[in-house]
């Protein structure tokens, strides 16, 4: 079996305060896993499976992740030595390079991160091998990059590149700055906002606009009891029965009565209103609930309502015909 370790270390304001969604995180540990099995596939073929595992807890402050890479060979022993197999070392290597500047005449870009920071997450426009130096060409207009030969068939796997895009998708999000990848105290590769692709970054920005908007508004007639009158421009207290809330009141005919007098206050009143209830969500994915009286349909004052049942010591005796003894019941005749 061989093994390696490394590290996802994502850090941001939000990280540092000790947040991060997991429905951000989930997705790039899962395309960890995916990333790796695609690339030990390419390389090894059915010789050898491997497995991602998170061997850590989560750590306030850094947000630190520490994966495990596990390598079994599956092949019969005489085939293992049929041709070269990578091992769990070397796969990392190939995909997050060795954080060590190259060096020597190749001075070839190394790590398919690496390359996927320079293009940008895109298909190069035009490839040429040199089979004298072992590298492959890659042209980016006027310019070019040399990836060694095993890279650069890599990363032209479109399920390797997608792998890629969700690893470093939650650098995106606001609060997250950045993502080091690490063996021990050594950086392989460093991804910031910068080293994104505009699709990925343009994404997340359409994605925080549509959830800082309204999610929901409704507007509908209810019973209100009053728990705090204000009579400047400030919001006022109600209560539904169930709940607490504040609400600004928009009647301004009903403004109008209070500046005028004609409207006066007293303990327990009710308001018959049509309410409308707003609902927002922000980029952290917290709700907000808003509330605002459109019209004042009625002003209730409960004790000086009229009961619907007349007390007993008020009601008047029922009234029945008197019994005249001398008058003789009526004939059945």
């Amino acid at each position: 079996m061989s093994r390696a370790q490394f590290q996802l270390a994502y850090d941001g304001e939000a990280v540092r305060r000790g947040l991060m969604d997991v429905y951000e995180l989930a997705p790039a540990l899962l395309a960890i896993g995916d990333l790796v099995r695609e690339v030990n596939h390419e390389l090894n073929h059915d010789k050898a499976e491997v497995s991602v595992q998170v061997k850590s807890d989560f750590r306030r402050g850094s947000f630190e992740v520490l994966l495990l890479l596990d390598q079994n060979l599956i092949a019969q022993a005489k085939d293992l030595f049929s041709g070269q197999l990578a091992n769990a070392k070397q796969i990392l290597e190939f995909i997050f390079g060795t954080g060590v500047a190259s060096a020597g005449a190749v001075g070839a870009v190394k790590g398919l991160l690496s390359l996927y920071k320079q293009l940008k997450g895109a298909q190069p426009k035009e490839v040429i091998q040199d089979p004298s130096k072992h590298i492959t060409i890659i042209q980016l207009g006027d310019g070019q990059i040399n990836v060694d030969v095993q890279t650069a068939a890599l990363y032209s796997k479109e399920a390797i590149r997608s792998s890629l895009d969700k690893t470093v998708k939650p650098v995106a999000r606001p609060g997250i700055d950045s993502l080091e990848v690490r063996r021990g105290r050594n950086v392989l590769e460093q991804v910031a906002k910068g080293d994104l692709p505009s699709s990925i970054l343009g994404t997340e920005t359409h994605k925080h606009a549509v959830e800082s908007l309204t999610a929901t508004s409704n507007t509908r007639p209810v019973l209100l009891r009053v728990t705090r009158a204000n009579f400047e421009d400030g919001k006022w207290g109600f209560s539904d029965g169930n709940a607490k809330f504040n609400a600004s009141i928009k009647d301004s005919g009903f403004k109008n009565k209070l500046d005028s007098g004609q409207e006066g206050f007293y303990k327990g009143d009710v308001l018959r209103v049509e309410l409308t209830t707003i609902q927002t969500v922000d980029a952290g994915g917290n709700f907000k609930s808003e509330y605002r009286i459109d019209r004042v349909i009625e002003h209730i004052h409960p004790w000086l309502q009229r009961p619907l049942i007349t007390p007993a010591a008020t009601q008047e005796a029922p009234k029945f015909p008197r019994h005249d003894p001398k008058r003789l019941p009526p004939s059945r005749e």
